[in-house]
C-alpha cells in the first residue's frame, strides 16, 4: 500500500492503483501518460529541485527530455522511473548492537610482575659507565 495525494487528501493506493494513476484519456480517446516535472519529481522524492538535478546529472534518476534544445533539456519523469529509483535505493541496516557477545579464545600473554618507573630507570642508568670530565 502506499499514499497518493488526490486534491490535497492522502489516499491509500495499491501499487497497480498507482500505475493506472499514470494513465489519463484524452478528449480525442487516447491513453496519455501523464509527466511530472522537476518540482512534482522532488515533492514525490522528498527531496529539494536541486538534489534531483544532481541525482540525474550523475545517471541515478532517467528522464525524458521534453524540449527541443539540448543545452538546457526540459526534463520530465515517469511515476516509473521514481519507482525504480526507490527501489535500488531502499536500505535495511542490520544493527550490530543486539549480536550476542562471544569469549575470546585466546589467554593472555603477559606477564602480571609489577616493575617501579624509578626502578627500571636507576638500573638503566647502573648499566651505562658514567662519562668523566677532562
Amino acid at each position: 500500500m502506499s499514499a497518493e495525494w488526490r486534491h490535497g487528501k492522502a489516499v491509500l493506493c495499491t501499487a497497480t492503483q498507482l500505475r493506472l494513476a499514470d494513465v489519463r484519456v484524452s478528449s480525442t480517446g487516447y491513453s496519455v501518460r501523464r509527466l511530472l516535472t522537476g518540482k512534482e519529481a522532488a515533492a514525490r522524492l522528498s527531496i529539494t529541485e536541486d538534489q534531483l538535478t544532481a541525482l540525474v546529472q550523475a545517471g541515478e534518476i532517467a528522464y525524458i527530455n521534453v524540449g527541443l534544445g539540448s543545452k538546457r533539456p526540459r526534463r520530465r519523469f515517469t511515476r516509473a522511473d521514481l519507482d525504480d529509483f526507490e527501489a535500488r535505493r531502499r536500505r535495511r541496516e542490520a544493527c550490530l548492537s543486539g549480536s550476542p557477545k562471544t569469549r575470546r579464545s585466546i589467554g593472555t600473554t603477559s606477564g602480571s610482575a609489577v616493575i617501579g618507573f624509578m626502578a627500571l630507570r636507576n638500573a638503566q642508568r647502573a648499566k651505562k659507565p658514567k662519562k668523566l670530565k677532562p
